[in-house]
């Protein structure tokens, strides 16, 4: 289930935190839901358009196609954001036929921030679709239909932090433990060379922790809390009498702007609720400006 690293070897790129505290942000979560949705033409786009500022920092997806149609047929559905677009394909996912078609996923392909380029203004976004059936014309030739069928479910949930873009990001879903909530920080600036650190505190004194690093993120319910990160990496880190440890590093030169790395540390303790404790979760994007 986890790669498991000595610490001696985890890359440095992973432990990169900015100079400041970090912004604290609740999380809560935008809906759009567009059930029912025919697509009742083989191409086509509903227009959308936003007002308010949003730190999208997860999102979702939820279709279920009901088709009632005999032919072979493809189509494609894809939600295009200004931070960037995510879909699906009938033929990756094998639909085609009649029958219940259901896709259900995670993404991380929409995260940034997106807002009004004027105070009181609004950016676009669009619901894209395309696909259909072939058929033979009268006299011969082929066409190109619709596909008969409608997504009884279709829905967007974008995942959304309160506080402004950041280098370092507190996302929160700590989950109490012996000394209450365990608090994930660092120093650093995310820039190349730059030395920081990152630090637990609040643990359980002498257990041995878990960071847990990812290039991706996966709010899955974990152990009665949310694992955040991807479990790209897993991290064992001794907890020391205070209910702490530090991780020094450095930042290595060539990480490209924009790359986000999610943190969480996660302590075997037996008074949580199913035996472990966690941190906060950190988002740290590498800023444009080093």
């Amino acid at each position: 289930m986890f790669a498991w690293l000595d610490p001696d070897r985890l890359p440095v790129l992973l432990l990169a935190l900015s100079l400041s505290a970090p912004a604290v942000a609740q999380t809560h979560d935008v809906v759009f839901d567009f059930s029912p949705f025919t697509p009742d033409s083989v191409s086509g786009e509903l227009f959308l358009l936003g007002t308010e500022p949003l730190n999208i920092v997860h999102a979702r997806i939820d279709a279920t196609f009901v088709s009632s149609d005999t032919h072979a047929w493809s189509l494609w559905v894809n939600f295009e954001l200004p931070t960037g677009l995510a879909g699906l394909d009938s033929q990756a996912e094998g639909w085609s036929g009649t029958g219940t078609f259901t896709k259900s996923f995670t993404t991380d392909a929409l995260d940034g921030y997106v807002a009004p380029a004027d105070p009181g203004g609004s950016y676009a976004w669009f619901v894209e679709w395309a696909g259909g059936h072939e058929f033979t014309l009268p006299g011969g030739g082929v066409g190109f239909a619709p596909v008969d069928g409608v997504f009884t479910q279709l829905v967007l949930t974008l995942t959304v932090a309160d506080a402004p873009p950041a280098a370092w990001l507190d996302l929160g879903q700590a989950l109490p433990g012996a000394l209450g909530a365990p608090l994930l920080a660092g120093s650093g600036n995310l820039c190349r060379s730059a030395p920081g650190s990152l630090a637990l505190s609040d643990a359980k004194p002498g257990a041995t922790s878990f960071l847990v690093v990812g290039l991706a993120s996966l709010w899955a319910p974990f152990r009665g809390g949310v694992l955040v990160p991807a479990p790209d990496v897993v991290v064992p880190l001794p907890v020391d009498a205070a209910g702490s440890w530090t991780l020094p590093f450095s930042f290595p030169v060539g990480v490209p702007a924009g790359t986000p790395i999610w943190f969480q540390d996660w302590i075997p303790d037996p008074t949580g609720p199913k035996g472990f404790a966690a941190s906060n979760a950190l988002l740290a994007s590498v800023p444009s400006d080093c």
